[in-house]
């Protein structure tokens, strides 16, 4: 099953590749970069009930964590 990495390039063309023009390889793999750093850290996801992976994850490893 590979619906997370297929909602990941979805957003990824929507919200930054079919929105710009590259002028340059470099540059469309910097914004590439910026991009899942944006999507990872500060773009809140639904599914996460409006939680960054980032923070989603943490929360996980505490709540393992503290099982210990």
């Amino acid at each position: 099953d590979n619906s997370v990495m297929e909602a990941f390039f979805k957003s990824l063309k929507a919200e930054e590749l079919y929105r710009n023009n590259y002028r340059s390889e470099r540059e469309f793999r910097e914004r590439v970069q910026k991009y899942i750093v944006f999507y990872n850290n500060k773009r809140p996801h639904q599914i996460n009930r409006y939680r960054t992976p980032n923070a989603t994850e943490d929360a996980y490893y505490k709540r393992i964590g503290s099982r210990a």
